[in-house]
């Protein structure tokens, strides 16, 4: 069974703007993804590169999810995105 909520988007908190872990190694680069890992749970947070300020979130089930397949389907509906 697949659950999916849908919740809107929120600005995204300073912290997870710019890690100070990412300014202290001096890391140039974009993140594509936060990942938070649970015992039965991952939540994938995609900050969207057209919009600062605004993200993706998406919790899964651990036992069923496909990692790679959601940050993939992710990337494909931030493509679709229009504001």
């Amino acid at each position: 069974m697949i659950h999916r909520e849908w919740r809107t988007a929120r600005p995204l908190p300073r912290s997870a703007e710019k890690p100070a872990a990412q300014n202290a190694l001096g890391l140039k680069d974009r993140i594509e993804d936060i990942l938070i890992t649970l015992g039965e749970q991952y939540h994938v947070i995609r900050p969207l590169a057209s919009r600062d300020g605004l993200f993706l979130y998406l919790a899964l089930h651990r036992a069923n999810a496909n990692l790679a397949m959601a940050r993939f389907k992710l990337a494909e509906i931030e493509k679709g995105l229009t504001f």
